[in-house]
């Protein structure tokens, strides 16, 4: 299979009569020879090592060529902001809210008489005061 498709991308005739010549040919490399002769060079196989060292190469040069218009773009992107007067909020949309000012700490509600914990009666209740049919006992009072 892929002989075949080496043939006919190299434009090798794979007539029924000339196939098994022609295999013969690439099987001991006479084929390659010839077509590598006709201009068609054999792509090398070129190592796990050279291939990362040219792949490193090209990204060393594309971020050289990346600086360098980076310049040019800023300064035309600049020039039609200014040309079209175009705001902040146009270009990158409102902002959102930001995060809330804190909360300032509840005030307790309840206090334990025996330990003086104390709760604002928010979120789960604690062991004190769970159990409790009437919390009115320990309300804390204004006075305090």
């Amino acid at each position: 299979m892929m002989l075949q498709h080496f043939l006919k991308c190299n434009a090798v005739d794979l007539d029924r009569e000339d196939f098994e010549t022609d295999f013969a040919r690439a099987y001991n490399g006479s084929l390659f020879q010839e077509l590598s002769l006709k201009g068609n060079p054999l792509p090398s196989m070129a190592t796990y090592q050279e291939l990362k060292a040219q792949a490193e190469a090209l990204l060393k040069q594309a971020e050289e060529v990346r600086r360098a218009e980076l310049d040019s773009i800023i300064t035309t992107i600049r020039e039609q902001i200014a040309e079209y007067a175009i705001t902040p909020e146009q270009l990158f949309g409102r902002r959102r809210a930001g995060a809330s000012t804190a909360r300032a700490p509840i005030a307790p509600k309840y206090r334990d008489p025996k330990s003086g914990a104390t709760w604002s009666g928010r979120g789960k209740a604690p062991q004190w005061i769970a159990g409790a049919k009437n919390r009115n006992r320990f309300l804390i009072s204004d006075a305090e």
